[in-house]
């Protein structure tokens, strides 16, 4: 069974965990392999900041990752989805898509009726999954100068 539970502060070492085990992802979005505690209290200040809520993915016993949701970014006004992440002893266990459809339903279970996010240009993993999971690209940009394409996708009821 897959739950999202809160991501209080008071579990930064765990966050630091799933982070540090996707060393990739990190260089990418961070120019370093291992993220240090003050790079996972910058992350919550910020998601404070937005408004966003911050889960944990619960598998059966374990956290196997964590997902920023923004409800309202105030840029375009719509919800976002601002990290996705799957802890690296989990990669390819067919778990990311079960984690994304309860998500989904808890977007839905909101009343969103489309959800975006922004994914690295380099991230090509990242841009097959969300590809898979029905999203759409729209744009191209720039995120803390790392070139992005923002996505969608439309959630039916």
């Amino acid at each position: 069974m897959i739950k999202l539970i809160p991501n209080t502060r008071t579990m930064m070492k765990i966050e630091l965990e799933i982070m540090n085990s996707n060393q990739q992802y990190n260089l990418w979005a961070a120019d370093k392999i291992k993220l240090e505690e003050a790079d996972i209290i910058k992350e919550h200040d910020e998601s404070e900041k937005l408004g966003s809520n911050r889960w944990f993915i619960q598998y059966e016993e374990n956290i196997v990752g964590l997902i920023d949701y923004l409800p309202k970014n105030k840029k375009d006004g719509m919800p976002w989805i601002g990290l996705f992440v799957l802890h690296g002893n989990f990669h390819g266990k067919g778990l990311a898509t079960p984690v994304y459809d309860v998500l989904e339903k808890k977007l839905k279970s909101y009343g969103h009726d489309e959800i975006r996010l922004a994914v690295l240009e380099k991230n090509i993993p990242g841009i097959l999954f969300w590809e898979r999971q029905g999203f759409e690209k729209y744009s191209d940009g720039e995120l803390d100068g790392r070139k992005i394409g923002r996505w969608r996708k439309e959630l039916t009821k």
